[in-house]
């Protein structure tokens, strides 16, 4: 990555803030600001998937990925803490995350079932 300084921009505060340029791919973010980073990462990622949208990876059903996901990760994040936290009431959290993570297969089922397609010729009657 190299460091190529483009000329001082000011913010408010008066204060300067560089900007990085990473040649091997192309994009710029700005240094000291969460904004900044934030952009460069959203145009990195936009780089790798060729301007693909989010709906080209989930499907057509978003809310049934992000509940399922969501049910996921707390149902990992029950049951490692009932692991490795010294609690008197581990047990409570070892058996509560499996559960949860077993009902999110629910909702990754539906999410299936809603990103099946089925041709037009086998829908009409014969």
């Amino acid at each position: 990555m190299s460091d190529r300084r483009l000329p001082h921009r000011t913010t408010q505060a008066r204060r300067p803030v560089t900007w990085r340029i990473c040649c091997e791919s192309g994009y710029m973010f700005m240094e000291g600001s969460l904004s900044g980073c934030i952009s460069g990462l959203m145009r990195f990622y936009a780089k790798i998937t060729n301007g693909m949208k989010c709906s080209e990876f989930v499907g057509r059903c978003f809310g049934f990925f992000i509940l399922a996901i969501f049910l996921d990760v707390v149902g990992l994040i029950l049951f490692l803490l009932g692991i490795f936290a010294p609690l008197r009431f581990w047990d409570f959290f070892v058996l509560t995350g499996p559960i949860i993570i077993f009902l999110s297969l629910v909702f990754w089922i539906f999410w299936y079932l809603g990103n099946l397609t089925v041709p037009y010729q086998k829908l009409l009657p014969k």
